[in-house]
């Protein structure tokens, strides 16, 4: 993104100034402006044509002051990284590697042999990621996802 107005997941610098350019980006601007000071933020942002995703992480540094960072999250793999997946959904590096492989269409009996893990650890990391993302089948989680983890 840069000074002369380049979009960037619904977001665009304008003169110095921040402007969202969809309702989803005006949403995750305003959730990290009204949370300055108080906690950390990160929202997966989708431009209109939903060709473009970036990560929108806000820090605070005071009650006044905010730092904010997009990052893009499409690259030559197709494929998120695990801090993104930790940082913008809470979820354990872990969790994280089983959402990739279940959204890869693994079982979780093919997640638990690739990994030496039980069935059972897989199936309790599913169970908190579904917690943790608001989701309560692999259908709701892939569609969750999906603009996240597939180009």
């Amino acid at each position: 993104m840069d000074a002369g107005g380049e979009v960037l997941g619904g977001i665009q610098l304008r003169k110095g100034r921040l402007h969202a350019v969809s309702k989803a980006s005006a949403a995750a601007l305003d959730r990290a402006l009204r949370r300055a000071g108080t906690t950390e933020t990160a929202d997966i942002l989708s431009s209109q044509s939903n060709q473009e995703r970036c990560i929108m992480r806000s820090t605070p540094f005071d009650d006044t002051m905010i730092c904010m960072s997009l990052q893009p999250v499409d690259d030559d793999s197709h494929r998120p990284a695990l801090p993104d997946l930790t940082y913008a959904f809470g979820l354990t590096p872990s969790e994280a590697a089983v959402v990739i492989d279940i959204c890869s269409g693994y079982t979780p009996q093919d997640i638990a042999d690739r990994n030496n893990i039980s069935i059972h650890t897989v199936r309790a990391h599913l169970r908190h990621c579904y917690g943790k993302l608001g989701v309560t089948c692999r259908e709701e989680l892939w569609h969750k996802l999906r603009h996240y983890l597939i180009s």
